[in-house]
């Protein structure tokens, strides 16, 4: 089970590496990933954003149907934002749940290894 303080650590992590590459080319490849580090950074805000919907309503069998994207135009920084946005809305969620309460995921890991998943290896951090 995912904890509010494992989100805020992994983006804790995740907004270290990112903020010092906002001014980076993030139209680049994200590693080994199939999209750019924009896509990256806006999937993983979204992917967030989506959690955080499935916490507060828990629907059993389903998803909550949306999606959150940024601006055409978002910049970097913007796009560390929205992820930013993204993981603090879920942890929220978290905190504001009873510990025994579960939403619909098909797939593990969610959360914080989303987070470290996308946010490190498919962005331009600094060692790559």
């Amino acid at each position: 089970m995912v904890s509010p303080e494992d989100l805020d650590e992994a983006l804790t992590s995740v907004v270290t590496a990112l903020e010092p590459v906002t001014e980076s080319d993030w139209t680049r490849r994200a590693g080994d990933l199939d999209w750019d580090c924009r896509q990256t950074a806006e999937h993983l805000g979204d992917v967030l954003l989506s959690y955080a919907a499935q916490v507060v309503a828990r629907p059993a069998d389903h998803y909550v149907r949306f999606l959150a994207k940024t601006d055409d135009d978002a910049t970097p920084a913007e796009l560390l934002e929205f992820i930013v946005t993204g993981a603090r809305l879920l942890a929220s969620a978290v905190r504001a749940s009873d510990p025994g309460e579960r939403a619909y995921h098909p797939h593990r890991p969610v959360g914080s290894g989303r987070i470290r998943g996308h946010g490190l290896r498919g962005t331009p951090a600094p060692w790559r």
